[in-house]
């Protein structure tokens, strides 16, 4: 648990400061490159969340909803 924990500061920090140079060169003084891919990320993750949850409920409509149907 500890070496994701550093893989993903050793990643995410990098991506972060792109996208902060990115904003700033695209925006100006406004320092909101890192908000956005935090935010982002935090936005796809309630989506998958809910799409996960939709399946939980509506069982015909997804195929993902019952993964181990067969066992």
């Amino acid at each position: 648990m500890m070496a994701t924990v550093l893989v993903g500061f050793a990643l995410g920090e990098p991506v972060l400061a792109i996208a902060d140079t990115v904003m700033d060169k695209n925006t100006g003084n406004i320092d909101i490159g890192k908000e956005l891919v935090v935010g982002g990320s935090y936005s796809v993750a309630g989506l998958l969340l809910l799409h996960d949850i939709r399946c939980a409920i509506w069982e015909k409509t997804c195929a993902s909803a019952t993964p181990y149907s067969n066992w």
